[in-house]
């Protein structure tokens, strides 16, 4: 597992990991770092996520484009979504959600680790820079799936429960 730091944040990840693990897996052993914090969805297979009727009548929400679940709970957490490819997936968890919320995901910009995202600020044409996303909106943790899985947090503890959950051959 790879491991570094943003900022005040620092992340893991894992590339071609045994066993390989989903989105919902990590909120599910994540689960002590979740509950009670909002999830706002930034990437659903490189798309958006639309929230389903059922989902909406349990307190979803659509707010700037973005689907947010209501406060996490145990439920919630067991019956994590994922999208029918279970990749390019993105999810920002905040205790507050950010009044304006202008995130673009990072599992979609086909980097081959978290550690290269300054070359997104010099390479891209419109600079996307993950440091600044983080500092503006102060999420708790991210929980991304692309080329590669990985988790950005701003408590070290949720790194350190997140490595245990695979390994790489």
């Amino acid at each position: 597992m790879d491991t570094g730091s943003i900022g005040e944040y620092c992340w893991g990840q894992f590339f071609g990991e045994e066993p390989e693990l989903s989105i919902a897996e990590v909120v599910r052993a994540l689960r002590n770092y979740v509950i009670g914090l909002r999830a706002v969805n930034v990437s659903w297979d490189s798309g958006k996520m639309e929230p389903s009727d059922e989902q909406i009548a349990s307190g979803w929400r659509v707010q700037n484009g973005y689907a947010i679940t209501p406060a996490i709970d145990s439920s919630l957490i067991e019956s994590w979504p994922m999208n029918s490819c279970s990749a390019f997936d993105e999810w920002y968890f905040f205790r507050n959600v950010p009044a304006e919320i202008h995130l673009k995901a990072f599992c979609n910009w086909g980097v081959r680790s978290v550690s290269d995202w300054p070359d997104l600020v010099a390479c891209q044409p419109n600079n996307f820079n993950l440091l600044t996303q983080l500092r503006q909106h102060e999420p708790e943790l991210v929980i991304g799936e692309g080329r590669f899985i990985f988790v950005i947090a701003k408590d070290p503890k949720v790194i350190q429960v997140f490595r245990v959950l695979a390994r790489e051959p």
